[in-house]
C-alpha cells in the first residue's frame, strides 16, 4: 500500500506511542504537522485499518500500530492492555488462531472481525503493586 503524507504521519505517531491513542489525541500530537481537524485523522486511519497497519482497541477507544514486522496476516488479533499505565502488547499465536478457528467452525459463526482484549497489569505495574504490599 502506498501511504499518503497524512497516513504516514498518523502511523508514525502511533508507532511512537506507548499506549493506544484516540483520534483527538492524535490530532493534538499532529497539529504541528498541519493537522487541524479530527476528520483528517479519521480519513488517514480508515485505509490504515483496512490494510491492518493499525488496529482499534475498542474498550479504550484507541488505535495502535500493528506490531507485525511485515503485512499482518492474523485473522484474529489479541491484545493485553495495562489498566494502570496503558501499555499494550499485540499477540497472535498459531495456538490462539487455531483455537478460535476451530470454535468458529463448530458454531458456523462468520465474524466480520475478531479482537480479543485482556485487561490487567503489565509486568512493570504488577511489580510495583507487589512491592507496595
Amino acid at each position: 500500500m502506498r501511504l499518503t503524507e497524512n497516513q504516514r504521519c498518523v502511523l508514525a505517531a502511533l508507532r511512537r506511542a506507548k499506549r493506544p491513542l484516540g483520534a483527538y489525541e492524535l490530532l493534538e500530537r499532529l497539529r504541528s504537522q498541519g493537522f487541524s481537524a479530527a476528520t483528517q485523522i479519521y480519513r488517514a486511519l480508515e485505509p490504515l485499518l483496512e490494510h491492518d497497519l493499525v488496529h482499534r482497541i475498542e474498550s479504550v477507544k484507541g488505535y495502535v500500530a500493528c506490531s507485525c514486522p511485515d503485512d499482518c496476516q492474523h485473522a484474529h488479533m489479541a491484545f493485553t492492555v495495562c489498566e494502570s499505565c496503558g501499555r499494550h502488547d499485540e499477540f497472535a499465536t498459531e495456538e490462539v488462531e487455531d483455537m478460535i478457528s476451530a470454535s468458529l467452525e463448530k458454531t458456523g459463526f462468520a465474524p466480520a472481525s475478531t479482537t480479543i482484549e485482556l485487561h490487567g497489569a503489565c509486568p512493570d505495574c504488577a511489580r510495583r503493586v507487589d512491592r507496595s504490599r
